[in-house]
C-alpha cells in the first residue's frame, strides 16, 4: 500500500495550477492521488514518478474553496487507501466588500466588521493610512467576515483596509473606512497618505467633524492642464522632476473656522543641487485667474525633503522652483505682441507681462498720452491682473469701465517701488 510521509508545497493559491510533490514509499505508476476538503476533491494530474518514494503531478486548482485538505492515496488496486488530514492549504487573494462601521473619530478605538470572501489564513489586517496601521484583536470568523480594532489616535483619511494571506494581499477596494479628525480635541491632530503627504490641524480649525482626503489625482485635470500652460515665461518653474507633487486636499463636509489654518506639507525627490531646492516652494491654484500662486509661509523642511505652506482653504497643490524676481525692469517681455483681443485661440484672451519686478505697478495709454487703464499689484479689472510678487501682468485689452480697447497702438509704462521703470509699444491688431 503507498505511503504518504509529506508534501510539497503545503499551500496554494486558488486562482493557480499548483504542482504538488508528493513523499513517501509505494508511490508506484497507476496510483491516484487527490486532495479533499469534504464534498470537494480535486485529483493530482499528469503524475510523474522519479522513483517509488515520490511523485509530482498537477492540482488546477482555480475557484476551488479555501480551507485545509487532506492528502489521499490510493494503490493501483484500489484496495489500499493512506490518508494524511489536512496538511494542505489553499487560500485565496482576499476581497473587501463592505466595512462596518465605515467611519469613526481618531479620538476613539472602533471594532469593524470585514466582509468579503478568501479571508482564511490571514497573516495581516491593516490600513494602507500614513503609518500602514496595524488592525489590533484580529478574529477570523469565517472565510467571509474578520473582526478588528481600528486604534485611536490615527491620522484623518479615507483607507482601504488590506488583508494579507499566505498567497497575497488585496487590491484596494471601492470599500473603505473614514478616520475623522475630532473637531472637538484639544490637541494637534493630523491628516495623511501613506506617500508621506501631511496636513497638521490645530484644534478648533474646523465646524465640525470630518475627514481630509488626499489624492494624486485631481478631479478636474483639464484645470490642472490649463493653469500649467499658463506658467509659460513666469518666474514659477513647473520641473518634471516635481510633477509627482500634484496633491488635490478636499474636506469632507464642515468649513474652517474663521481665522483658521492648517499646515500642508508634500515630500519631494528627484531635486538634487542645493541651489534649486532652495528655491522650491509649494504653490495653489487660482482658480479665478487660472494660475499657481505661492501659499502663504511656503518653507522647507530640510530634514524630511518636504516643503511646507499655511491656508485656511483646500484646493489643488504641488511644489514649483520659484525663481528669484527679477531685480529691476531690464529684462520685461510682453506676449503675444502684436496681440489680436479677438482671436479665440488667446490663451485667457490676455497679453502677459513677465518678468516684472515684486511692486511694479502698470499703466498703459493710448499715443495720445490717454490713460486707458492703471494695474497696481494685486489688482484685478475684468481679466487682467497684477502678480508682481510671482513676476507677471494679464491684460484684457478693456479699459478701466471694462470696454474693449480700440485696435491701434498703445504704450505701456511700468515703475516699481525701487524707482526702476521701463516702457514699449502693445500693438492690438
Amino acid at each position: 500500500a503507498p505511503t504518504i510521509t509529506g508534501i510539497i508545497p503545503s499551500f496554494a493559491s486558488n486562482a493557480e495550477t499548483a504542482t504538488l510533490t508528493i513523499s513517501g514509499t509505494n508511490l508506484y505508476t497507476g496510483g491516484l492521488y487527490k486532495i479533499k476538503k469534504g464534498a470537494t476533491e480535486i485529483d493530482l494530474i499528469n503524475v510523474r514518478y522519479p522513483g517509488s518514494t515520490s511523485a509530482t503531478g498537477w492540482l488546477s486548482l482555480s475557484g476551488a474553496p479555501t480551507g485545509k485538505y487532506d492528502i489521499v492515496g490510493t494503490n493501483t488496486a484500489g484496495t489500499s487507501v493512506t490518508t494524511i488530514t489536512q496538511p494542505f492549504s489553499v487560500y485565496g487573494i482576499p476581497s473587501i466588500t463592505s466595512i462596518t462601521p465605515s467611519s469613526s473619530v481618531n479620538t476613539t478605538a472602533v471594532t469593524i466588521t470585514i466582509s468579503g470572501s478568501s479571508f482564511t489564513g490571514a497573516t495581516s489586517v491593516k490600513l494602507d493610512d500614513y503609518f500602514s496601521t496595524s488592525l489590533t484583536n484580529v478574529n477570523i470568523i469565517d472565510d467571509s467576515n474578520i473582526t478588528a480594532v481600528v486604534p485611536a489616535g490615527l491620522y484623518s483619511g479615507r483607507f482601504s483596509v488590506l488583508i494579507t494571506t499566505p498567497v497575497g494581499t488585496n487590491p484596494s477596494s471601492e470599500a473603505k473606512f473614514d478616520v475623522l479628525f475630532d473637531k472637538d480635541a484639544v490637541t494637534t491632530q493630523y491628516a495623511g497618505i501613506v506617500d508621506g503627504t501631511k496636513v497638521e490641524i490645530p484644534p478648533g480649525t474646523f465646524t465640525q467633524n470630518g475627514v481630509i482626503l488626499i489624492s494624486g489625482t485631481p478631479t478636474n485635470g483639464t484645470l490642472v492642464t490649463e493653469v500649467n500652460n499658463n506658467m509659460s515665461g513666469n518666474i514659477i518653474k513647473l520641473l518634471p522632476a516635481l510633477n509627482n507633487t500634484l496633491r488635490e486636499i478636499t474636506l469632507s463636509n464642515g468649513a474652517f473656522n474663521s481665522g483658521k489654518k492648517v499646515k500642508i506639507s508634500i515630500p519631494f525627490s528627484g531635486v538634487t543641487d542645493n541651489f534649486t531646492k532652495s528655491q522650491l516652494k509649494l504653490f495653489t491654484i487660482d482658480e479665478v485667474h487660472k494660475l499657481w500662486v505661492l501659499v502663504s509661509g511656503s518653507s522647507m523642511d530640510t530634514v524630511n525633503s518636504k516643503i511646507e505652506g499655511e491656508t485656511d482653504h483646500f484646493s489643488v497643490y504641488r511644489v514649483c522652483q520659484y525663481a528669484t524676481t527679477a531685480q529691476d525692469l531690464n529684462s520685461v517681455a510682453l506676449y503675444p505682441n502684436p496681440v489680436d483681443f479677438n482671436d479665440s485661440t488667446l490663451v485667457n484672451g490676455v497679453i502677459k507681462f513677465v518678468r516684472i519686478t515684486s511692486g511694479s505697478n502698470i499703466n498703459i495709454y493710448t499715443i495720445a498720452g490717454d490713460l486707458v487703464l492703471t494695474l497696481n499689484d494685486k489688482d484685478t479689472k475684468g481679466s487682467s491682473f497684477n502678480d508682481s510678487v510671482n513676476g507677471f501682468a494679464y491684460w484684457d485689452g478693456k479699459n478701466e469701465t471694462l470696454e474693449k480697447a480700440a485696435r491701434v497702438c498703445y504704450i505701456y509704462l511700468i515703475r516699481d517701488s525701487s524707482g526702476n521703470k521701463t516702457s514699449g509699444k502693445i500693438i492690438v491688431k
